[in-house]
């Protein structure tokens, strides 16, 4: 049985045009799951910015304007902070989850640190912390705590918190 090395060229080239077509299918894609990611951010870091209700209270947050007193809770604003508050734990919850890579998280970093060392942010998150634990409920806002506390920004576990924030609901 003789064999020829020109006998299995035409499968040799459909093997090669085969191989080089999953390789730029994999490029294609690649390319293009960066560029969804690129625009699912930019997406994120508008709402941030461009939208009205959230905008207004991320200024407010970051010129430390107090918010979070005994008239908060039963107020407008209290349903203003709450959407605010779950769009940051959304994006806090994708971070944990490494839906957002660490890399891009750095793009929204700075506005989520400004709001975890909020001391309205801080007393408000502690206050429902602690009415949820009371009433053995998870927290509404548990990713954008555990967020705070694994940078080390902010605990609210810690006793220190009893004679530094004023408790405002039934716990």
């Amino acid at each position: 049985m003789e064999l020829s090395i020109f006998g299995n060229v035409p499968e040799m080239i459909t093997s090669a045009v085969a191989f080089a077509g999953a390789i730029f299918a994999i490029v294609q894609w690649r390319g293009s799951n960066k560029l969804k990611r690129a625009e699912f951010l930019k997406e994120i870091t508008e709402k941030l910015h461009s939208d009205e209700k959230i905008s207004k209270i991320l200024y407010k947050i970051e010129y430390s304007e107090p918010w979070y007193d005994a008239n908060f809770h039963g107020s407008p604003f209290e349903k203003e902070i709450d959407t605010f508050v779950a769009y940051v734990n959304y994006i806090c919850y994708l971070r944990n989850r490494k839906i957002i890579k660490n890399e891009e998280f750095h793009l929204l970093a700075y506005e989520i640190k400004r709001i975890c060392v909020n001391f309205d942010m801080q007393s408000y998150l502690w206050n429902l912390y602690n009415f949820s634990k009371k009433n053995e409920k998870d927290c509404s806002f548990q990713e954008l705590i555990d967020y705070a506390k694994s940078e080390n920004i902010f605990d609210v576990d810690s006793k220190e918190n009893e004679t530094k924030f004023t408790k405002r609901l039934n716990f």
